[in-house]
């Protein structure tokens, strides 16, 4: 949304990501089943990168998503995928990721 058509609580949310977040961790879901685009969350995306905040780019449901859907998710941040079956490596990535990250 543009800032004019954000409602109370979204603009209360970024000004909070804007000065407390030490870094965000942002889950695409590649099947959409989310209810927004793949479009739409990467837009969203692209608008949290203004704030100059590490991002954390989870992609989740790769366990039920296609290699097709996985392979839209373009994006130049920490990605890190998540799916059934994956607990232990996605906790692995994550970690690192932070580490990268130098958040602890």
């Amino acid at each position: 949304k543009t800032k004019e058509k954000r409602n109370k609580i979204e603009q209360k949310t970024i000004n909070a990501l804007k000065h407390l977040a030490g870094a965000i961790f942002f889950v695409i879901d590649p099947t959409q089943e989310c209810g927004f685009s793949l479009e739409q969350q990467l837009k969203l995306l692209e608008q949290l990168k203004e704030f100059c905040v590490p991002i954390i780019v989870i992609v989740n449901k790769t366990d039920v998503a296609t290699k097709e859907e996985i392979s839209k998710v373009k994006v130049n941040n920490a990605i890190v995928f998540a799916g059934k079956g994956k607990e232990k490596e996605f906790q692995e990535e994550i970690v690192e990721k932070i580490k990268e990250l130098k958040l602890i």
